[in-house]
């Protein structure tokens, strides 16, 4: 079964969000595609999935409840982070050659 995006128009960090209910994965996209890839967040009950989608800030809850939470680990960090990183590590190596 696929997995059903939800926008999140009202925040300004975080661009859609998605839940596995099979695996238990919540997805989350910022909006800052080229800093942040899409996260995969593992072990994230259903009803936590559910407060998330209807919290009044995206970004406060994500704060306060997932991020550096030692119960949900990042199982896997999809899209443009990797090509960010090594654009960024690129241009430290020319700034340091100026």
């Amino acid at each position: 079964m696929p997995i059903v995006y939800t926008d999140t128009p009202s925040s300004d960090a975080i661009g859609r969000i998605g839940y596995d209910v099979i695996t238990s994965e919540l997805r989350i996209i910022f909006r800052d595609k080229e800093r942040y890839p899409e996260y995969i967040w593992g072990g994230v009950p259903r009803d936590m999935a559910s407060d998330f989608l209807i919290s009044r800030s995206k970004g406060g809850f994500y704060h306060s409840q997932l991020k550096g939470k030692a119960d949900f680990k990042i199982k896997k960090a999809l899209g443009s982070f990797r090509l960010a990183a090594v654009g960024r590590r690129i241009k430290n190596v020319f700034k340091r050659r100026k």
